[in-house]
């Protein structure tokens, strides 16, 4: 929502949300923050939740010797992670894939 205020002959417009506003912790301020907010994850809860997740359903439709399959979920998996803020840049580019 916009809201437009006059001052003085100038027009000066604000934009207003609704909502609490942001609060800073602790946590976010830790040298591994990732620059679209929160902490990300670790490698180790990366690969628990791809092994959890996403593994199993490349085996079942792949087959478990399809290692080409399984690269290419994980790269699939990193991507996502790091446009959805999970993971930073460098994370995604610097992570090996251990399937």
């Amino acid at each position: 929502m916009e809201r437009e205020e006059r001052t003085h002959g100038t027009s000066k417009r604000q934009r207003t949300t609704s909502g609490p506003p942001h609060k800073t912790t602790k946590n976010s301020q830790q040298s591994n923050q990732n620059p679209l907010g929160g902490n990300g994850m670790t490698k180790v809860e990366a690969d628990r939740e791809f092994i959890r997740d996403i593994l199993p359903v490349v085996i079942t439709r792949y087959g478990a010797g399809d290692v080409p399959a399984r690269r290419e979920a994980w790269n699939d998996w990193t991507d996502m992670l790091c446009k959805e803020g999970r993971i930073t840049q460098r994370q995604y580019d610097t992570w090996v894939n251990s399937f």
